[in-house]
């Protein structure tokens, strides 16, 4: 279990003494005498105490809620725990914005393809499946950072346990390579895949780009 940050505890430590405060008004009050040495007393121990709370954490850093929950924080070079978006997407535990994977592009999420049979089923939905699969229970990656798109995302090259699951991906079927970007890159995992009939490749599909245009009728 992750310890709570010193923050968090001096918060409560100020809760714990502002509740002291007011329980000597309230016994001030219940005496039936003069209120005035009491609220004096009470006043000295608030503001004291805060005051030398915050004297004591002075050095500590901002409390962040978001690192808190992350038990991992080494997400600094772009490493660490991650939280899988779609098919092409990550999230790096306590990074502000997500990963794009370089090079590949996955159907999206509420995309619909055609399995061999030529029923319609969700590609995007096991596409997500299979990269949370291929980066595993620990769910840590170590990522290559390539490029910054225009939504402020990093593009990157992404490995789980050595594994390059950008090119697994497109090996596996349930990508494809984003020629317009990938420099030719994944370009023999897509072929091995598409001759094997994997992933998309076992049915037909709409390419993620004409997807995301419209174009719904526009089948491989």
């Amino acid at each position: 279990m992750a310890k709570l940050p010193s923050e968090w505890k001096v918060y409560q430590r100020k809760r714990g003494l502002n509740g002291l405060a007011s329980r000597v008004w309230a016994a001030g009050r219940a005496s039936g005498r003069s209120v005035l040495p009491f609220a004096v007393v009470g006043v000295l121990i608030g503001v004291g105490a805060v005051s030398f709370i915050d004297l004591i954490s002075a050095k500590s850093p901002p409390f962040s809620p978001s690192l808190w929950f992350c038990e991992d924080r080494t997400h600094l070079g772009l490493v660490g725990k991650a939280a899988v978006i779609d098919g092409d997407t990550i999230r790096l535990c306590g990074l502000d914005t997500s990963v794009r994977l370089y090079g590949i592009d996955a159907p999206e999420s509420g995309q619909p393809c055609r399995n061999a049979a030529g029923r319609s089923y969700r590609c995007g939905s096991e596409a997500t499946a299979t990269l949370s699969d291929l980066i595993g229970r620990t769910g840590r990656v170590s990522c290559e950072r390539k490029d910054v798109d225009r939504y402020g995302r990093i593009v990157a090259v992404c490995r789980a346990g050595g594994l390059d699951i950008n090119a697994e991906m497109v090996r596996q079927g349930w990508a494809v390579e984003y020629r317009r970007y990938s420099d030719g890159r994944y370009r023999d995992e897509e072929a091995a895949a598409r001759d094997e009939r994997r992933g998309l490749w076992a049915g037909s599909f709409v390419a993620p780009w004409d997807h995301r245009r419209g174009e719904v009728n526009v089948y491989r």
